[in-house]
């Protein structure tokens, strides 16, 4: 009994003294930029895209995006600290296949490469500083 009064004694005397009694009054604020990244597809058929984010994101495999003939869709969001990012940050790979066939790629995009996309607008919040929020678009033509 007496050495559990101890340590509790102890114990006790370490929280008080471990007690940091400065007040921290500084504020670190941390923006975060983000973006969307959209598929146009300018095509006459269907297609099916799939892509592995990059390595900053854990090369996550994603599969089965479809995007009917003529339409756009938004395939992806990513935000990161300090600046908004780019399709280079996002993804090491995408791979866009004919709905019909999905076994051969009609196009592989590896590595991805920020020419390849258009900044299609970007945002900012207007209640104060901010970083971007960006929208790429990737176009498919004939």
């Amino acid at each position: 009994m007496k050495s559990f009064k101890f340590l509790l004694a102890v114990s006790l005397v370490l929280v008080l003294f471990s007690c940091n009694k400065e007040e921290d009054t500084e504020v670190i604020i941390d923006y975060v930029g983000s973006a969307d990244y959209q598929v146009k597809n300018n095509l006459d058929t269907a297609v099916v895209i799939s892509f592995t984010t990059s390595a900053q994101l854990g090369n996550e495999e994603v599969d089965s995006i479809s995007l009917d003939a003529n339409t756009t869709v938004s395939i992806f969001y990513d935000a990161v600290i300090g600046r908004a990012p780019n399709p280079t940050d996002s993804f090491s790979e995408i791979r866009i296949f004919l709905a019909t066939d999905l076994e051969n790629p009609l196009l592989v995009l590896f590595p991805v490469e920020n020419e390849d996309w258009i900044l299609i607008d970007e945002l900012f919040n207007t209640e104060g500083p901010s970083l971007p929020h960006r929208v790429y678009e990737f176009v498919l033509n004939d």
